[in-house]
C-alpha cells in the first residue's frame, strides 16, 4: 500500500511540474525598463502577434529613428509620388524581418 501511495504521488507531482503555465500576455506598460522597443516587438511575436502587424510595427519604428514625426500609415495612404519616407539602410529591414522570423519559429 505504501508503495502504490508513493507511486501515485509521484505520478502527480511530475504531471503538476511538466504541464506549462498558460498566462495572458504582459501589455508593454509592464514590460522592463531595459527592454528595447525590438526585445518588445520579437516578445509579442512569440506570444502570437500577426506576422504582418509585427513586420508593419517594426518598419514604422525603423522609419521613425530617422524621423520622429513619420506616421506610416499616412504616408503610405498617398500616391506613390507623393510620398515623403525618411531614408533607411535596407538592412534594417533585413535584420527586423530576420528576428521577426525566428521569433515566430
Amino acid at each position: 500500500m505504501k508503495k502504490f501511495i508513493v507511486i501515485i504521488l509521484s505520478i502527480i507531482t511530475i504531471t503538476i511540474t511538466s504541464t506549462t503555465a498558460f498566462a495572458a500576455p504582459i501589455p508593454r506598460e509592464s514590460a522592463p525598463l531595459n527592454a528595447t522597443e525590438a526585445q518588445i516587438q520579437i516578445t509579442e511575436v512569440e506570444n502570437g502577434m500577426d506576422m504582418n502587424t509585427a513586420i508593419k510595427a517594426a518598419y514604422e519604428k525603423i522609419y521613425q529613428t530617422a524621423d520622429a514625426t513619420f506616421n506610416y500609415d499616412e504616408q503610405f495612404s498617398l500616391d506613390a509620388c507623393y510620398r515623403d519616407i525618411p531614408a533607411v539602410g535596407m538592412e534594417m529591414f533585413t535584420v527586423a524581418r530576420k528576428l521577426l522570423l525566428e521569433a515566430k519559429k
